[in-house]
């Protein structure tokens, strides 16, 4: 959305409705449409793509890396309701 508002902001594209597509398509790097951008500014589209493919790559790590934390959370839970002793609930951390 906020690719596409902008391409609309800046008149790269007459029409909000087709910014906002084309900005979720190059994002997403589908590309389902076509380069309508003006001439000169091709090269913006491999920008949006880019900061799409950076935003998802970030968003998958920080996802892997809270794991750790949820797995050490679960143990903890569950050891607790099993009556499991604390030094044997430690050495999961």
């Amino acid at each position: 959305m906020i690719w596409g508002i902008a391409l609309y902001v800046f008149k790269l594209l007459p029409a909000l409705g087709q910014s906002i597509l084309f900005g979720g398509s190059t994002y997403t790097a589908m590309g389902f449409l076509e380069d309508i951008l003006p001439d000169g500014w091709q090269m913006f589209a491999v920008i949006i793509a880019f900061s799409g493919m950076f935003a998802f790559a970030w968003t998958a790590s920080v996802m892997i890396s809270m794991t750790k934390n949820f797995r050490q959370a679960y143990i903890k839970l569950h050891m607790g309701k099993l009556k499991i002793p604390s030094e044997i609930i430690d050495r999961f951390e």
